[in-house]
């Protein structure tokens, strides 16, 4: 199963949305804690929806969603790391 990480920026004037792709999910889920880590987001796991795991939202600059993929045309995090 592969994952990603989106990030919309949902404040400010010029919005801004970023998919990460990962292939496995401890990759995927140890990036999306760091991402909140760094923001200083409270995440909450979500095992109903489209959302496993979410974070920031309304009253936020940004929300930050951990979801299943199918886009097998992204780009992983590691390959891109390696390129």
């Amino acid at each position: 199963m592969k994952y990603c990480i989106t990030i919309e920026q949902i404040s400010g004037s010029q919005k801004s949305h970023a998919v990460h792709f990962f292939n496995n999910w401890k990759d995927a889920q140890t990036s999306f804690i760091q991402r909140c880590d760094e923001l200083g987001y409270e995440w909450t796991d979500l095992p109903d929806g489209t959302a496993l795991m979410s974070a920031g939202g309304i009253g936020h600059d940004y929300r930050i969603e951990l979801m299943h993929s199918n886009f097998s045309f992204l780009v992983n995090e590691e390959e891109e790391a390696m390129s």
